[in-house]
């Protein structure tokens, strides 16, 4: 007790020195662990070809970045484009590549923390009118993009019809004057929150379908001032091009023909084509179908089998080995290109 005492009056007596002897710990602390830092770094940027013994490696900390600058780097540097994935081996924990800049005389790297990378709720009150919440990228930041038609893939599993139904529940929490028409060869979640469903195996379902799709296109170019509101979801698309190929079902194939139509009126029109397959077959509906890549303004994915599918889809296979967690994917469009963690659901 008279220990604790003592203790207490020194506290009490030395102020000062104990908050500069605070102070000094964590300078030294921390100008150890950069140095640290430096040094693991320079080893790694000597084995990737980035830098050299003339090299000169500088390490600058802005905020939530560092940035890494390497003067007179290594020739084969500038020679070739360096992969971001084989940077990020070498990046401390809890950062990330976020961008590289290069010249003849100088190489940086610009590191960006990571932040808390599980999947969160987005209350719809924090959404903009016609934007759609994919969810957040590595660094915490929310990835959105406008309400546009969307082909989506996915294998079993992995979230595609989690993240339809987000997707759909945000379209009908702003604006409840859309209509949200569901067609698929199964049944699911996602008939819950639509307003109406058709079983697209059953010849009268599809032709009911069709024949609504086409009065939604004749209204939207009747009155072009007056916008529509309505998205059509056809789920297993990929499955259902199969299917009518295999049965050589022309009638079948005329939905493909509407589906076209309606992905050419549509931001004006405010006439939406959610599509989904378990592969992205992007490619082979441009061959068979009159859908063509062009025509889809976002294309979200998460993992798929097929290594040149991705490719066609995006014109990389960079990232393709990282997209094999449930809930991870990609989204691109004109306005954005973004690796995102699905939100677990929309409030």
């Amino acid at each position: 007790m008279e220990r604790l005492v003592s203790n207490l009056t020194f506290l009490k007596d030395h102020p000062v020195e104990i908050v500069c002897g605070v102070f000094a710990t964590i300078v030294v602390f921390n100008l150890i662990k950069r140095k640290m830092l430096k040094i693991w770094i320079i080893e790694n940027l000597f084995i990737l070809n980035i830098a050299m013994e003339q090299s000169k490696v500088n390490l600058k900390k802005r905020f939530s970045r560092i940035i890494i600058e390497v003067k007179h780097p290594h020739p084969k540097a500038n020679e070739f484009e360096i992969n971001k994935n084989r940077i990020n081996s070498f990046a401390p924990d809890g950062y990330k590549v976020e961008d590289t800049k290069r010249s003849s005389k100088k190489f940086q790297i610009i590191l960006r923390q990571i932040r808390n990378c599980r999947p969160y709720d987005m209350p719809l009150s924090k959404l903009k009118v016609g934007e759609l919440y994919c969810g957040h990228n590595e660094f915490g930041e929310k990835v959105s993009s406008p309400i546009q038609s969307i082909y989506m893939a996915g294998m079993t599993g992995m979230g595609k019809t989690q993240m339809m139904e987000n997707l759909i529940r945000q379209i009908k929490g702003k604006s409840p004057e859309y209509k949200i028409y569901y067609a698929s060869p199964k049944k699911d979640a996602l008939i819950n929150c639509c307003d109406k469903y058709f079983h697209i195996t059953e010849a009268t379902q599809l032709n009911a379908l069709k024949t609504l799709m086409l009065k939604t296109i004749a209204k939207a170019e009747e009155f072009p001032e007056s916008p529509q509101k309505v998205v059509f979801v056809v789920d297993e698309i990929g499955y259902c091009l199969e299917e009518f190929k295999a049965n050589k079902d022309k009638e079948a194939m005329d939905l493909f023909r509407v589906l076209a139509q309606v992905l050419r009126i549509g931001r004006s029109s405010q006439v939406f084509a959610f599509l989904a397959s378990q592969q992205l077959k992007i490619q082979e509906l441009s061959a068979s179908t009159p859908i063509h890549r062009a025509m889809i303004p976002i294309v979200l994915t998460f993992y798929v089998k097929e290594l040149e599918a991705y490719k066609n889809a995006f014109g990389s296979d960079e990232h393709y080995y990282s997209l094999k967690m449930p809930g991870q994917g990609r989204v691109q469009s004109n306005q954005i290109d973004s690796f995102f963690y699905a939100p677990r659901r929309i409030k």
